[in-house]
């Protein structure tokens, strides 16, 4: 088939982006013909230019079978120029697809033009296209549970709400106004859309809420080429060190959704010895490092700052637990079975979609939301018992490879696509 695939960046962000760039590899290496969509500056996303340019020179975009478009404004939901309609519109007359697959859906003109060229499936990765404020967190940090409505506007002009649709003074409340109404009208889009996938059972329900219908969805949860078999068997021989057990924590620094301030009250809970690594950038860097001091943490935590795929893959290979503490409602978090990959049991809040992957008792330890002492006594249960480790990194090993790996992923993708394909929706 010829596919065109759409998504955000080509340079490596974060979980999106690799599974924008795995996906198109793996439809390329089974044979398919494979057209890439996405934004040409991604420069705005990164915290600093070096970031960039490791994401960059990450990249490999000279793959059989693979075309990489790079168009201004693909990612954003401002209006498009002219010129990237045009262009936009050239590409798709000159490759022609049978078949578009929309991984990243920001733009509502160009989701226009995909819809209009050729059948599409499209993947809702997060709440952005059913709740204005982008994550279905209130002001106070908890979780919405509401559906997408007038109320959200409502609570939002009065002060209260959404942490992401925030109350505008002056003209300004127009803005708030305008993000509302382009989630009214992705509302309308989804709700039309014939195939619909999600990666796990908890973002199933979000968009069946927002009345989408539930023969529209298909739950495809994501995959990882995390950890191939080489690297996790030495893994197992270099977890023999005497040192202190390795905590890894691979997170966008943002409050309240990624929950590294909860995870650093934890990590002041846990009574036995312990180094943690906390992987990745953001704006609350400086804020988290200076409670981490305040906790009294400074030699036992490590903020590494944004990886690349390369490094990531060595931080997991040195771990030994990974703490993944979202706040959010987690559509997914495919860090986890990227650490799963490594033979990491995981310790982590019960949020969205995380127990899709985690089986608590099996391959970690779910705990209650917010629950920083519980979640001490998880890291420390896991932490003095090594069988344990084993045990629980075996299992997750097992998981991955039975469920969240390439072939499994590009069969049930392949057939959904020829399906879109052969019905012409």
């Amino acid at each position: 088939m010829r596919v065109l695939v759409a998504g955000a960046h080509w340079e490596l962000i974060g979980g999106s982006e690799r599974h924008t760039r795995d996906v198109s590899r793996a439809l390329a290496q089974a044979g398919h013909e494979v057209c890439v969509l996405v934004d040409s500056d991604p420069t705005t996303t990164f915290d600093n230019q070096d970031q960039r340019q490791a994401a960059v020179s990450d990249d490999d975009r000279s793959e059989a079978g693979l075309q990489l478009f790079q168009v201004s404004g693909c990612a954003t939901a401002a209006p498009l120029e002219s010129s990237t309609q045009c262009e936009v519109n050239e590409i798709l007359a000159r490759f022609r697809p049978q078949v578009i697959l929309i991984l990243v859906a920001r733009n509502a003109q160009l989701l226009s033009q995909l819809t209009a060229a050729a059948p599409v499936v499209r993947l809702v990765q997060d709440h952005v296209p059913f709740c204005p404020g982008g994550n279905k967190t209130l002001l106070s940090g908890t979780p919405c549970r509401r559906p997408a409505g007038a109320r959200c506007l409502v609570t939002a002009l009065m002060g209260s709400g959404c942490a992401g649709l925030r109350k505008t003074s002056g003209p300004a409340w127009r803005r708030t106004v305008s993000q509302w109404r382009r989630t009214a009208e992705d509302l309308k889009a989804l709700r039309n859309a014939p195939f619909l996938l999600v990666a796990s059972d908890y973002m199933a329900g979000e968009l069946v809420a927002v009345g989408c219908r539930p023969e529209q969805i298909t739950t495809l949860p994501y995959f990882t080429n995390s950890g191939p078999p080489e690297v996790r068997q030495r893994e197992a021989s270099d977890r023999t060190s005497p040192a202190p057990p390795r905590i890894l924590t691979p997170a966008r620094l943002t409050l309240p959704d990624k929950g590294v301030d909860y995870l650093l009250t934890a990590l002041g809970q846990v009574r036995l010895p312990f180094h943690a690594t906390i992987c990745g950038e953001g704006p609350a860097r400086a804020w988290l490092e200076h409670k981490a001091r305040e906790e009294g943490l400074a030699q036992r935590v490590q903020f590494a700052g944004w990886c690349s795929d390369r490094e990531m893959e060595q931080h997991y290979g040195a771990a030994d637990v990974a703490a993944i503490p979202s706040m959010w409602d987690e559509p997914f978090g495919i860090v986890g079975i990227e650490a799963m990959a490594h033979g990491l049991p995981v310790v982590a809040f019960d949020v969205g979609g995380i127990c899709s992957w985690l089986r608590s008792g099996e391959t970690g330890t779910l705990v209650p939301r917010g629950e920083t002492a519980a979640f001490a006594a998880a890291l420390d249960e896991l932490l003095g018992d090594v069988d344990l480790r084993r045990r629980y990194g075996t299992a997750a090993q097992a998981l991955v490879a039975a469920e969240y790996r390439a072939p499994q992923h590009l069969a049930a993708l392949e057939s959904i696509l020829e399906r879109a394909a052969e019905t012409g929706c």
